[in-house]
């Protein structure tokens, strides 16, 4: 099962489609990455994130300590060998991209583009991003046409030979993001108040995926790390008594049955300590919720 975090950890529901918005741990996309790789030998995941600089320093200010302690081991080397970053600086060049890529069929079209097998799970990362310019492309259909050029690749997939490939969206700024529908015609339009915009795209995306989850800071559990249960052990440094505590609610979107469909809610602790060289480290801590 894809997990969102290193064992022991809840594991996500089975899901197609699944988009996660709100103030995510760094290292969600990577956990979320090697487990479904790991539970395949056959799958590969392809995920794509604006930017490179930005990635790597959000995870060098977690600084996970699974990650730091098992990453370079021969069976998590092996597994990354079927994960592919790219980085499309622009919303054009990610849906360009995305047009491109095509599973080996004996003619090699680009190099970066040509997979030897189709991905059995496509990540977008931080797509709000791109949207946070004043650029003419920063609307609500703009957002929607790179989903529905996600979801064109994966079906462009041959069905044959695999699984129909999953889609997840991590948007830690989706909930805040406040777009115009549509690109303003005239100067004078520009100016109008988008506030009342800001739950359109919400409303939209959700009508494409089967899953959604929230992620909030959660100041209600918890003043104290002895509190908080888990098998993870911490490290005898010194430890931060005044962890970062999140919670994760997780509903699927079913007509039918809406009204019988409970949420599932996680609350977790992100423990920091410091390493004898003054380093500091992340570990996650788990409470029921």
């Amino acid at each position: 099962m894809a997990m969102l975090f290193p064992l022991p950890c809840p594991e996500l529901p089975e899901f197609q489609s699944l988009l996660l918005k709100g103030p995510y741990h760094a290292s969600a996309p990577i956990y979320l990455a090697l487990s479904h790789a790991t539970q395949d030998p056959n799958a590969k995941v392809l995920l794509f994130t604006p930017n490179r600089t930005a990635l790597k320093e959000a995870l060098l200010d977690i600084n996970d300590e699974w990650l730091n302690h098992n990453g370079g081991q021969g069976g998590i080397c092996a597994v990354t060998r079927r994960v592919e970053i790219f980085y499309p600086p622009t919303l054009a060049h990610l849906r360009l991209l995305m047009s491109m890529m095509h599973e080996w069929d004996g003619v090699l079209h680009h190099a970066k583009t040509t997979l030897d097998c189709a991905p059995s799970l496509v990540v977008l990362h931080e797509v709000s991003s791109y949207l946070n310019t004043q650029a003419s492309e920063a609307t609500v259909s703009a957002y929607l046409s790179v989903i529905s050029s996600a979801l064109s690749m994966i079906q462009s997939w041959p069905s044959e030979s695999m699984k129909p490939s999953k889609l997840v969206v991590f948007d830690s700024n989706l909930t805040e993001l406040k777009l115009p529908i549509l690109r303003s015609l005239s100067f004078a339009e520009r100016h109008e108040d988008t506030g009342q915009h800001r739950n359109t795209l919400t409303i939209l995306l959700e009508r494409y995926f089967e899953w959604q989850g929230e992620i909030q800071i959660d100041e209600e559990y918890g003043e104290h790390v002895s509190e908080i249960s888990g098998d993870q052990d911490l490290p005898d440094e010194v430890v931060d008594l005044t962890p970062v505590k999140r919670s994760l609610t997780l509903r699927r979107r079913d007509r039918e049955q809406k009204a019988e469909n409970e949420d599932v809610v996680w609350r977790w602790s992100e423990v920091g300590s410091t390493h004898e060289d003054g380093t500091k480290h992340t570990v996650f801590r788990w409470r029921e919720a």
